[in-house]
């Protein structure tokens, strides 16, 4: 039974505040449940956490899919279980895509595909907090037609700026064609404005999208990774090397306004986010690396861009390494036998040794957050995250001369290290940069196969 502790989630949920020792009160210990894979906080409010237990199942539908699905579980304040739903009924010849909260109403998303005609068509459901039940009927919010059998059909589910509003982001990806589609829906999932149909110039297999902002004027910010063919060992052999990050600004009729400059002679980005809060401008971060196949991040690159005409307001470029990070003064309690005393000071001195080491951080740093501060500053948050699929492979030799068996499993693994936090005041110094040591791993064994005498039998 895999346990977990939901206090440690809530800790790592919340980014509140950064200059002040924090106190924590632990809860029950929370079980998952044994075919679970993933425990999220997606929601708090006054009357308990609501959280998304992730798992898979094999239901049988028109797409006779296996897939995830989740529950929703609600925890009061003293983080014991209200309720825990899984849908399943509900979601009877449907897909489970997502919780999603739209201005504190709780909606469930789901698909369904036909085969005969080729459409997929995204539905919501409106959810009860209080008792975790639907709270009425599948509503369809909008639909998929493929051209060609072999088109592509992808989507992502947003918020705009504020997010008041839900913006729906698809693409229908054939051999040649490739345009993204932007729409945005109130609370009742009605359609507020006419769908944004933006052209993507670049060839589909050298261009992934990352990253779609809905800014408050109606510009849409398009941040992608852009890849380029690179000689394999063989003459033959091409391959897809990730070469940078382009970002683009369109306006509400699919125009493009500004391709942002993000180049920095000699510099490689890694990592970009760009992000916009109420009444402000947007703002690029983004980490770079001296080495196009770098091993470390040797800076960090901080632009204020206006969201209407895509003008580049500040740019600020500092190199950054763990000599920066801030060491924290000692609590002097008088109680030095104190267990949350002992466990703060071996941190303390895991932060020596790094910051000792004067190197570079890890080019799998990923932004999980801007912050505006009070002074009109920034507050980077990253963490590291690193996510790659490793297939093993065994024989097992056969009995009394029998037929041997060739086993392979596939395993999705995800590693989430140190958290780093850095304060950069409104002239681009930082101010502060400090690092919360952790370390997670997750492995996901999604299938594995067994050969044996020519036939393949797949166990999921």
């Amino acid at each position: 039974m895999k346990k977990l502790f939901i206090g440690c989630l809530l800790l790592l949920g919340t980014v509140s505040t950064f200059a002040q020792k924090a106190t924590m009160t632990w809860g029950e210990e929370f079980k998952m449940h044994k075919l679970s894979s993933d425990l999220a906080v997606i929601y708090a409010d006054n009357t308990g956490v609501y959280l998304k237990e992730s798992h898979n199942v094999e239901r049988f539908s028109f797409t006779n899919s296996t897939g995830e699905s989740a529950s929703l579980v609600k925890l009061d304040k003293n983080l014991a279980e209200i309720y825990t739903n899984d849908f399943n009924k509900e979601l009877k010849g449907k897909d489970f895509k997502q919780f999603f909260i739209l201005q504190d109403k709780f909606y469930l998303l789901a698909t369904d595909y036909d085969r005969k005609t080729h459409e997929l068509t995204l539905y919501g459901a409106a959810i009860d907090k209080s008792t975790g039940e639907l709270s009425g009927d599948w509503q369809t919010i909008t639909s998929w037609q493929k051209e060609e059998k072999g088109d592509d059909i992808n989507f992502k589910v947003n918020y705009n700026a504020d997010s008041s509003r839900m913006i729906l982001v698809s693409s229908v990806q054939g051999k040649e064609k490739n345009t993204y589609e932007i729409r945005e829906f109130d609370k009742n999932f009605q359609q507020t404005e006419k769908p944004v149909v933006i052209s993507n110039e670049f060839d589909p297999k050298t261009f992934q999208l990352e990253d779609v902002l809905y800014t408050l004027d109606e510009n849409i910010v398009l941040v992608g990774r852009v890849y380029e063919y690179e000689d394999g060992k063989k003459k033959k052999d091409k391959f897809l090397d990730f070469n940078n990050y382009n970002v683009r600004i369109y306006n509400n009729q699919g125009t493009l306004v500004k391709e942002l400059n993000t180049d920095i002679n000699g510099k490689w980005l890694v990592s970009t986010k760009v992000v916009q809060v109420k009444n402000k401008e947007l703002v690029l971060a983004a980490f770079y690396s001296n080495e196009k196949k770098g091993k470390e991040i040797d800076g960090l690159l901080v632009q204020r861009i206006d969201p209407a005409t895509g003008q580049v307001i500040t740019t600020s470029q500092k190199e950054i390494n763990t000599s920066l990070i801030t060491t924290a003064e000692a609590d002097n309690g008088d109680d030095d036998n104190n267990k949350d005393d002992k466990e703060e000071q071996k941190e303390q001195e895991k932060l020596a040794s790094i910051k000792d080491e004067s190197e570079g951080f890890s080019r799998y740093m990923q932004f999980r957050g801007i912050y505006y501060t009070p002074d009109n500053g920034l507050v980077v948050l990253a963490e590291k995250y690193h996510h790659y699929v490793q297939t093993d492979n065994s024989y097992q030799p056969g009995g009394f001369g029998g037929i041997g068996m060739n086993s392979s499993s596939t395993f999705y693994v995800y590693e989430c290290g140190d958290l780093m936090m850095s304060k950069i005041d409104v002239t681009g110094n930082i101010n502060w940069l400090e690092i919360l040591p952790k370390d997670q791993r997750e492995v996901i064994e999604t299938g594995s196969s067994l050969v044996a005498g020519g036939a393949r039998y797949f166990c999921i």
